[in-house]
């Protein structure tokens, strides 16, 4: 993107590479799990001996060892995702694994050979390793005098402009591990609401019974919605190396758009 009169590129950045991390490893350990599946390695046949003598995991790994093979595979693979999606409030994370997995498994029915979905999950976890690691390379945040520029390439190009004029409030996001390594994320936050995103919880308690005289029914619900910063790569310089240096050189910006 071109730069206006007077205008001065003063930084450009790329997501940290630890800011998709728990993709990377869910890939790995979904390549890794299938491809011993595929193989019937002897660390597999190693690790299920090893978990009979512990008592307080033995349970589960005995249910998996009485169901078939490409049930216990798809259980595996498909519970770190689930955890994932509970912790990030994302279902839509769970939901496309869940079409991926499917479609993988839907080529069994196909009669391709023995342990097609096998291999095409392989595949399709080095595809996705290689994907995300493109599309961070290909987003670029640039600062210059005046203003934010974020760029976005992929199955689609986005480019995002935001004047340091039109900057209400800056937001510093680091987690634990943002902290530990030293990557955060930015928000710039605007009067329109750009950079503001709802968190929504909800409870749902329900019972019922049939009809009669010692027939009941017993509902109950709570939500509630809050906005708050939203920490996206859209709306964000989402997860940087050194997030204060960048912040400060925003804030600089924004002061010397006053001034």
């Amino acid at each position: 993107m071109g730069l206006l009169d007077g205008e001065n590129e003063v930084l450009r950045l790329k997501p940290h590479i630890l800011s998709r991390a728990w993709a990377y490893i869910f890939w790995i350990f979904c390549f890794g799990t299938t491809y011993l599946f595929a193989t019937d390695s002897i660390l597999l046949e190693q690790a299920y001996r090893w978990v009979s003598t512990h008592p307080q995991i033995s349970v589960p790994m005995k249910f998996l060892s009485l169901i078939p093979r490409i049930v216990a595979w798809s259980l595996i693979i498909t519970a770190p995702i689930c955890l994932i999606s509970l912790l990030k409030l994302q279902w839509g994370i769970l939901v496309r694994f869940l079409f991926i997995l499917a479609t993988a498994l839907g080529l069994r029915f196909l009669e391709l050979g023995p342990g097609v979905e096998h291999q095409a999950m392989c595949f399709i976890s080095i595809g996705a390793i290689l994907y995300l690691e493109l599309t961070r390379w290909s987003t670029q945040y640039v600062i210059t005098n005046q203003r934010l520029i974020l760029e976005h390439k992929g199955w689609k190009n986005t480019t995002r402009t935001l004047f340091f004029s039109k900057i209400n409030d800056l937001v510093l996001a680091q987690n634990f591990w943002g902290k530990l390594f030293q990557y955060g994320s930015i928000i710039p936050m605007t009067a329109s609401g750009l950079g503001m995103g709802s968190a929504e919880s909800s409870i749902h308690i329900g019972a019922g019974g049939g009809s009669g005289i010692l027939s009941g029914k017993v509902e109950g619900g709570l939500a509630r919605s809050v906005q708050e910063a939203a920490e996206t790569s859209e709306y964000a310089i989402f997860c940087v190396p050194n997030p204060r240096r960048v912040y400060d050189l925003i804030l600089r910006g924004m002061q010397g758009q006053e001034t």
